[in-house]
């Protein structure tokens, strides 16, 4: 989990503050959880699937699983995805209509 919290921290001043704003920790344990001289704790790893990064975070762990249950997640997460664009696509398309129209 280090290594997936560094990535997306990148190169900050304070790198340790966005996890103790992530995960709710103080910043004694967010420098020992970067830096690996601490595991993440189950709490923590509860706290960072149900925030922003969550969906980040499960594919993270998840690899390149091949478990029913996740294959039909990430195909649905697709859909939702897909879906939302067609829908952005759909206003801008009726957007450049209407000027077009003018």
């Amino acid at each position: 989990m280090s290594k997936f919290f560094n990535e997306r921290i990148g190169r900050q001043r304070k790198p340790w503050a966005l996890l103790c704003v992530w995960l709710g920790i103080d910043e004694h344990t967010a420098k020992h959880r970067l830096a690996e001289r601490r595991d993440f704790s189950p709490d923590d790893i509860v706290t960072a699937l149900r925030g922003e990064l969550g969906g980040d975070l499960l594919a993270a762990i998840m690899g390149d699983s091949k478990a029913a249950w996740y294959a039909k997640y990430k195909r649905t997460l697709d859909i939702a995805n897909l879906r939302k664009l067609q829908a952005e696509h759909q206003r801008l398309l009726e957007k450049l209509e209407q000027d077009a129209a003018e």
